[in-house]
Protein backbone atom coordinates (compact mmCIF):
# COMPACT_ATOMS: atom_id res chain seq x y z
CA UNK A 1 0.00 0.00 0.00
CA UNK A 2 1.07 3.01 -0.72
CA UNK A 3 0.74 6.46 0.69
CA UNK A 4 0.50 9.85 -0.05
CA UNK A 5 1.52 13.15 2.24
CA UNK A 6 -0.90 15.86 2.17
CA UNK A 7 1.08 19.13 3.38
CA UNK A 8 1.46 22.64 2.59
CA UNK A 9 4.91 24.37 2.88
CA UNK A 10 8.66 22.64 4.18
CA UNK A 11 6.60 20.98 7.15
CA UNK A 12 8.94 19.86 9.63
CA UNK A 13 11.07 19.76 6.78
CA UNK A 14 9.18 16.49 4.80
CA UNK A 15 10.70 14.20 7.74
CA UNK A 16 7.00 11.99 7.10
CA UNK A 17 7.62 11.76 3.53
CA UNK A 18 10.95 10.65 3.71
CA UNK A 19 9.87 8.04 6.11
CA UNK A 20 7.79 6.67 4.22
CA UNK A 21 10.02 7.13 0.68
CA UNK A 22 12.67 4.82 2.82
CA UNK A 23 9.79 1.72 3.80
CA UNK A 24 9.13 2.58 -0.53
CA UNK A 25 5.43 3.35 0.74
CA UNK A 26 5.87 6.68 0.08
CA UNK A 27 3.02 7.36 -3.47
CA UNK A 28 3.63 11.12 -3.45
CA UNK A 29 4.15 14.49 -1.33
CA UNK A 30 1.49 16.75 -2.37
CA UNK A 31 2.14 20.27 -1.09
CA UNK A 32 2.19 23.86 -2.74
CA UNK A 33 5.76 23.85 -3.95
CA UNK A 34 8.38 21.56 -3.72
CA UNK A 35 11.59 22.30 -5.47
CA UNK A 36 12.83 20.63 -8.86
CA UNK A 37 15.88 18.55 -8.99
CA UNK A 38 17.48 21.01 -11.97
CA UNK A 39 16.76 24.19 -9.63
CA UNK A 40 18.24 23.14 -6.34
CA UNK A 41 21.93 24.95 -6.78
CA UNK A 42 19.48 27.97 -7.47
CA UNK A 43 16.49 28.33 -5.11
CA UNK A 44 18.72 26.60 -2.33
CA UNK A 45 15.48 25.94 -0.40
CA UNK A 46 11.92 24.09 -0.40
CA UNK A 47 13.47 20.60 -0.58
CA UNK A 48 15.57 18.02 1.66
CA UNK A 49 18.62 16.25 -0.14
CA UNK A 50 17.43 13.09 0.44
CA UNK A 51 13.99 13.41 -1.52
CA UNK A 52 14.00 13.50 -5.14
CA UNK A 53 11.22 15.94 -6.80
CA UNK A 54 9.99 12.82 -9.00
CA UNK A 55 8.22 11.79 -5.60
CA UNK A 56 6.29 14.85 -5.51
CA UNK A 57 3.78 16.62 -6.89
CA UNK A 58 3.09 20.90 -6.47
CA UNK A 59 0.13 22.69 -7.16
CA UNK A 60 0.70 25.72 -6.47
CA UNK A 61 -0.68 27.19 -9.91
CA UNK A 62 -3.77 25.83 -9.03
CA UNK A 63 -3.99 27.71 -5.52
CA UNK A 64 -3.03 31.11 -6.32
CA UNK A 65 -6.11 32.79 -6.18
CA UNK A 66 -6.66 31.46 -2.84
CA UNK A 67 -3.09 32.58 -2.05
CA UNK A 68 -3.82 35.89 -2.90
CA UNK A 69 -6.93 36.16 -1.62
CA UNK A 70 -5.67 34.69 2.10
CA UNK A 71 -2.78 37.72 1.83
CA UNK A 72 -5.73 40.30 1.70
CA UNK A 73 -8.25 38.68 3.84
CA UNK A 74 -6.84 35.81 6.85
CA UNK A 75 -10.11 34.66 7.29
CA UNK A 76 -9.51 33.18 3.51
CA UNK A 77 -6.85 30.89 5.09
CA UNK A 78 -9.16 28.58 6.05
CA UNK A 79 -10.68 28.61 1.74
CA UNK A 80 -7.10 27.84 0.73
CA UNK A 81 -6.48 25.20 3.89
CA UNK A 82 -9.58 23.21 2.20
CA UNK A 83 -9.06 23.97 -1.36
CA UNK A 84 -5.27 22.20 -0.97
CA UNK A 85 -6.87 19.60 0.89
CA UNK A 86 -9.87 19.18 -1.85
CA UNK A 87 -7.40 18.97 -4.60
CA UNK A 88 -5.04 16.40 -3.01
CA UNK A 89 -8.21 14.16 -1.85
CA UNK A 90 -8.92 14.21 -6.03
CA UNK A 91 -5.78 13.33 -6.03
CA UNK A 92 -5.28 10.85 -3.89
CA UNK A 93 -8.12 8.52 -5.36
CA UNK A 94 -6.76 9.17 -8.46
CA UNK A 95 -4.19 7.38 -7.29
CA UNK A 96 -5.90 4.62 -5.57
CA UNK A 97 -3.23 5.54 -2.41
CA UNK A 98 -3.82 5.99 1.29
CA UNK A 99 -2.77 9.44 3.01
CA UNK A 100 -1.15 10.65 5.81
CA UNK A 101 -2.96 14.57 5.52
CA UNK A 102 -1.73 17.21 7.80
CA UNK A 103 -4.39 18.22 10.24
CA UNK A 104 -5.00 21.68 8.29
CA UNK A 105 -6.33 19.86 5.54
CA UNK A 106 -7.90 17.45 6.64
CA UNK A 107 -11.62 19.30 6.17
CA UNK A 108 -10.98 19.87 2.67
CA UNK A 109 -9.86 16.31 2.22
CA UNK A 110 -12.65 14.40 3.45
CA UNK A 111 -14.78 17.24 1.25
CA UNK A 112 -13.65 15.70 -1.60
CA UNK A 113 -14.81 12.07 -0.88
CA UNK A 114 -18.22 13.48 0.53
CA UNK A 115 -18.70 15.60 -2.66
CA UNK A 116 -18.14 12.28 -4.75
CA UNK A 117 -19.19 10.28 -2.40
CA UNK A 118 -15.98 7.81 -2.48
CA UNK A 119 -14.42 6.50 1.13
CA UNK A 120 -10.56 7.32 1.25
CA UNK A 121 -8.85 3.84 1.58
CA UNK A 122 -6.67 4.58 5.26
CA UNK A 123 -6.82 8.17 6.27
CA UNK A 124 -4.24 8.97 8.73
CA UNK A 125 -4.02 12.70 10.57
CA UNK A 126 -1.00 14.26 12.00
CA UNK A 127 -2.51 16.60 14.35
CA UNK A 128 0.00 19.13 14.61
CA UNK A 129 -1.27 21.79 17.21
CA UNK A 130 -3.34 20.47 20.11
CA UNK A 131 -7.47 20.93 18.89
CA UNK A 132 -8.74 24.36 18.98
CA UNK A 133 -11.23 24.00 21.99
CA UNK A 134 -8.36 23.46 24.08
CA UNK A 135 -6.20 26.41 23.06
CA UNK A 136 -9.42 28.43 22.94
CA UNK A 137 -9.85 27.68 26.42
CA UNK A 138 -6.35 28.61 27.68
CA UNK A 139 -5.43 31.36 26.27
CA UNK A 140 -9.12 32.73 27.52
CA UNK A 141 -7.83 31.83 30.85
CA UNK A 142 -4.72 33.41 30.69
CA UNK A 143 -6.62 36.63 28.71
CA UNK A 144 -8.82 37.05 31.87
CA UNK A 145 -5.73 36.88 34.42
CA UNK A 146 -3.36 38.60 32.52
CA UNK A 147 -5.70 41.61 31.25
CA UNK A 148 -3.52 41.95 28.41
CA UNK A 149 -5.31 42.47 24.64
CA UNK A 150 -3.48 40.11 23.34
CA UNK A 151 -3.88 39.84 19.35
CA UNK A 152 -6.39 36.40 18.95
CA UNK A 153 -4.64 33.20 18.15
CA UNK A 154 -5.78 31.41 14.73
CA UNK A 155 -7.43 29.14 16.62
CA UNK A 156 -9.33 32.03 18.22
CA UNK A 157 -10.87 32.85 15.02
CA UNK A 158 -11.58 29.61 13.84
CA UNK A 159 -15.60 29.60 13.87
CA UNK A 160 -17.02 26.50 16.36
CA UNK A 161 -18.55 24.56 12.77
CA UNK A 162 -14.94 24.43 11.36
CA UNK A 163 -14.25 23.57 14.78
CA UNK A 164 -16.93 20.29 14.54
CA UNK A 165 -15.55 20.00 10.93
CA UNK A 166 -12.40 18.96 12.10
CA UNK A 167 -13.47 16.83 15.19
CA UNK A 168 -15.39 15.10 12.76
CA UNK A 169 -12.29 13.76 10.53
CA UNK A 170 -10.57 13.00 13.72
CA UNK A 171 -13.28 11.09 14.60
CA UNK A 172 -13.18 9.41 11.05
CA UNK A 173 -9.65 9.31 11.16
CA UNK A 174 -7.81 5.69 11.08
CA UNK A 175 -5.10 6.83 13.16
CA UNK A 176 -3.66 10.09 14.66
CA UNK A 177 -0.13 11.04 14.76
CA UNK A 178 1.05 13.86 17.74
CA UNK A 179 4.35 15.11 18.35
CA UNK A 180 3.62 15.22 22.21
CA UNK A 181 1.50 13.78 25.07
CA UNK A 182 0.00 17.47 25.51
CA UNK A 183 -1.36 16.89 22.60
CA UNK A 184 -2.23 13.86 22.78
CA UNK A 185 -4.33 14.43 25.82
CA UNK A 186 -6.35 16.81 24.83
CA UNK A 187 -7.07 14.34 21.82
CA UNK A 188 -8.38 12.30 24.28
CA UNK A 189 -10.09 14.86 26.85
CA UNK A 190 -12.30 16.12 23.16
CA UNK A 191 -13.70 12.27 22.97
CA UNK A 192 -11.15 10.82 20.50
CA UNK A 193 -9.95 7.30 21.07
CA UNK A 194 -7.42 6.59 22.31
CA UNK A 195 -5.88 3.75 21.06
CA UNK A 196 -5.57 5.44 17.77
CA UNK A 197 -3.32 8.26 18.90
CA UNK A 198 0.53 7.53 18.53
CA UNK A 199 2.90 9.71 19.81
CA UNK A 200 6.70 10.76 17.96
CA UNK A 201 8.26 12.66 19.23
CA UNK A 202 10.49 15.17 16.97
CA UNK A 203 13.85 15.55 16.13
CA UNK A 204 16.99 17.48 15.61
CA UNK A 205 18.93 17.50 12.17
CA UNK A 206 22.53 16.36 13.29
CA UNK A 207 24.93 15.32 16.49
CA UNK A 208 26.07 18.71 17.45
CA UNK A 209 29.54 18.16 19.96
CA UNK A 210 29.63 19.82 23.11
CA UNK A 211 30.22 23.49 23.70
CA UNK A 212 32.06 24.22 27.16
CA UNK A 213 29.45 27.33 28.36
CA UNK A 214 31.64 30.16 29.13
CA UNK A 215 32.16 31.32 32.89
CA UNK A 216 30.88 34.70 32.84
CA UNK A 217 29.53 36.21 36.24
CA UNK A 218 25.73 36.65 34.33
CA UNK A 219 23.57 34.15 33.69
CA UNK A 220 22.90 33.89 29.97
CA UNK A 221 18.57 33.67 29.35
CA UNK A 222 17.84 32.41 25.64
CA UNK A 223 14.01 32.82 24.35
CA UNK A 224 13.49 31.92 20.18
CA UNK A 225 9.99 32.34 19.09
CA UNK A 226 7.36 33.94 18.68
CA UNK A 227 6.49 36.80 20.50
CA UNK A 228 2.69 36.01 21.29
CA UNK A 229 0.43 34.83 23.92
CA UNK A 230 0.21 30.96 23.46
CA UNK A 231 4.69 31.13 23.63
CA UNK A 232 4.04 33.40 26.70
CA UNK A 233 7.00 35.43 26.35
CA UNK A 234 4.95 38.02 29.10
CA UNK A 235 5.08 35.17 31.95
CA UNK A 236 8.79 34.80 31.15
CA UNK A 237 8.97 39.08 31.35
CA UNK A 238 6.75 39.69 34.60
CA UNK A 239 8.79 36.34 36.18
CA UNK A 240 12.08 37.99 35.21
CA UNK A 241 11.34 40.90 37.19
CA UNK A 242 12.26 39.37 40.58
CA UNK A 243 16.08 39.42 39.27
CA UNK A 244 18.48 42.09 39.88
CA UNK A 245 19.75 43.27 36.82
CA UNK A 246 23.21 42.74 37.35
CA UNK A 247 22.91 38.86 37.46
CA UNK A 248 21.46 38.07 34.09
CA UNK A 249 21.13 39.18 30.42
CA UNK A 250 17.95 38.02 28.83
CA UNK A 251 17.63 37.97 24.92
CA UNK A 252 14.95 37.35 22.55
CA UNK A 253 14.95 36.17 19.14
CA UNK A 254 11.76 36.68 17.69
CA UNK A 255 10.56 37.45 13.98
CA UNK A 256 6.68 37.57 14.91
CA UNK A 257 5.67 40.34 17.57
CA UNK A 258 2.15 41.58 19.13
CA UNK A 259 2.52 45.17 19.89
CA UNK A 260 1.28 44.19 23.46
CA UNK A 261 3.63 42.00 24.25
CA UNK A 262 6.19 44.15 22.99
CA UNK A 263 5.59 47.13 25.31
CA UNK A 264 6.62 44.74 27.97
CA UNK A 265 9.79 44.34 27.22
CA UNK A 266 12.21 46.20 29.18
CA UNK A 267 14.80 47.66 28.14
CA UNK A 268 17.54 45.39 29.65
CA UNK A 269 16.21 42.74 27.79
CA UNK A 270 17.98 42.47 24.18
CA UNK A 271 15.54 41.98 21.38
CA UNK A 272 16.59 40.56 18.29
CA UNK A 273 14.36 41.15 15.10
CA UNK A 274 14.76 37.81 14.13
CA UNK A 275 17.86 35.34 12.76
CA UNK A 276 19.11 32.01 11.37
CA UNK A 277 22.21 30.13 10.48
CA UNK A 278 25.34 31.08 12.36
CA UNK A 279 24.38 33.77 13.97
CA UNK A 280 21.13 31.69 15.82
CA UNK A 281 23.78 28.96 16.45
CA UNK A 282 25.97 30.68 18.23
CA UNK A 283 23.09 32.71 20.36
CA UNK A 284 22.21 28.81 21.44
CA UNK A 285 25.75 27.88 22.19
CA UNK A 286 26.52 31.44 24.20
CA UNK A 287 23.04 30.64 26.42
CA UNK A 288 23.37 29.60 29.77
CA UNK A 289 19.76 28.82 29.97
CA UNK A 290 16.96 28.43 27.11
CA UNK A 291 13.02 29.23 28.27
CA UNK A 292 10.01 29.57 26.56
CA UNK A 293 7.31 29.02 28.88
CA UNK A 294 4.35 28.29 26.91
CA UNK A 295 1.03 27.49 27.27
CA UNK A 296 -0.11 26.02 24.18
CA UNK A 297 2.82 23.87 22.03
CA UNK A 298 2.05 20.94 19.88
CA UNK A 299 5.80 20.24 20.49
CA UNK A 300 8.55 23.16 20.28
CA UNK A 301 11.51 22.12 17.83
CA UNK A 302 13.19 25.12 19.95
CA UNK A 303 13.75 22.79 23.11
CA UNK A 304 15.67 19.92 21.31
CA UNK A 305 17.33 22.61 18.95
CA UNK A 306 18.48 24.46 22.87
CA UNK A 307 19.48 21.05 24.06
CA UNK A 308 21.92 20.46 21.45
CA UNK A 309 24.11 22.79 21.51
CA UNK A 310 24.61 21.58 25.48
CA UNK A 311 21.80 24.61 26.41
CA UNK A 312 19.23 23.48 29.33
CA UNK A 313 15.69 24.28 29.34
CA UNK A 314 12.69 25.93 31.09
CA UNK A 315 9.32 24.32 29.51
CA UNK A 316 5.97 23.87 31.01
CA UNK A 317 3.71 21.07 31.05
CA UNK A 318 1.45 21.99 28.16
CA UNK A 319 4.62 21.23 25.55
CA UNK A 320 6.97 18.42 24.08
CA UNK A 321 9.82 19.50 26.23
CA UNK A 322 8.29 17.73 29.21
CA UNK A 323 8.62 14.34 27.41
CA UNK A 324 12.23 14.43 27.11
CA UNK A 325 13.73 16.21 29.59
CA UNK A 326 14.03 15.05 33.30
CA UNK A 327 13.94 17.92 36.19
CA UNK A 328 17.17 18.87 37.77
CA UNK A 329 19.26 17.00 34.58
CA UNK A 330 18.36 18.50 31.56
CA UNK A 331 16.28 21.79 32.85
CA UNK A 332 13.26 22.10 34.64
CA UNK A 333 9.34 21.21 33.70
CA UNK A 334 7.50 24.42 35.24
CA UNK A 335 3.16 25.09 35.37
CA UNK A 336 1.96 26.94 32.22
CA UNK A 337 0.66 30.11 33.55
CA UNK A 338 2.23 29.64 36.71
CA UNK A 339 4.61 33.09 36.88
CA UNK A 340 5.66 32.08 40.66
CA UNK A 341 7.12 28.83 39.68
CA UNK A 342 8.78 30.48 36.64
CA UNK A 343 10.36 33.04 39.14
CA UNK A 344 11.81 30.42 41.27
CA UNK A 345 13.60 28.00 38.64
CA UNK A 346 14.98 31.30 37.41
CA UNK A 347 16.49 32.62 40.52
CA UNK A 348 17.83 29.20 41.47
CA UNK A 349 19.51 29.22 37.69
CA UNK A 350 21.13 32.60 38.56
CA UNK A 351 22.26 31.53 42.48
CA UNK A 352 23.84 28.31 40.87
CA UNK A 353 25.13 29.25 37.51
CA UNK A 354 27.63 26.68 37.71
CA UNK A 355 25.49 23.49 38.15
CA UNK A 356 23.07 24.85 35.18
CA UNK A 357 25.86 25.26 33.18
CA UNK A 358 27.25 21.62 34.17
CA UNK A 359 24.11 19.96 32.95
CA UNK A 360 25.17 20.58 29.51
CA UNK A 361 26.96 17.40 28.18
CA UNK A 362 23.51 15.56 29.80
CA UNK A 363 21.67 18.08 27.76
CA UNK A 364 23.97 17.57 24.78
CA UNK A 365 23.41 13.57 25.12
CA UNK A 366 19.22 14.06 25.59
CA UNK A 367 19.36 15.32 22.24
CA UNK A 368 21.66 13.02 20.20
CA UNK A 369 19.26 10.47 21.66
CA UNK A 370 16.54 12.35 19.17
CA UNK A 371 17.37 12.14 15.66
CA UNK A 372 15.38 13.01 12.90
CA UNK A 373 16.22 9.23 12.04
CA UNK A 374 14.70 8.33 15.15
CA UNK A 375 11.38 10.07 14.44
CA UNK A 376 11.25 8.98 10.72
CA UNK A 377 11.44 5.21 12.49
CA UNK A 378 8.66 5.94 14.62
CA UNK A 379 6.64 7.02 11.61
CA UNK A 380 7.30 3.77 9.82
CA UNK A 381 6.15 2.22 12.62
CA UNK A 382 2.76 3.88 13.37
CA UNK A 383 1.92 3.22 9.91
CA UNK A 384 3.07 -0.37 9.39
CA UNK A 385 1.16 -1.27 12.58
CA UNK A 386 -2.04 -2.49 12.32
Amino acid sequence: MKYNVIAYGSRDDYQVALALNEEKKLGKLITDFYCPNILRSLLKKRFNTDLTSRKTISIAVLLVPFIVASKINKSCAFLLEDVFGFIAGFLTDLMDNSAIVYSYYAIGFLKYYKTTGRKPKEFIIFQVHPVPNQIKKILKSDREISNIKFKLDDEELMPQKRIDRLSNALMRADKIIVASGFTKRGLIESGIDKDKIYVSSYGVNKNINLVSKSKKNKLNILYVGQLVQRKAPHILLDAIRILDNSTYKLTIVSKHIDPEIEKLISNECILVRGCSGEKLKDLYREADVFTMPSLVEGFGLVYLESLSYGTPIICTTNSGGADIIKNNEHGFIVQPGDVEDLKKRLLWCVENKNKVRDMSEACVKLANAYPWSSFRNNIKNIVISK
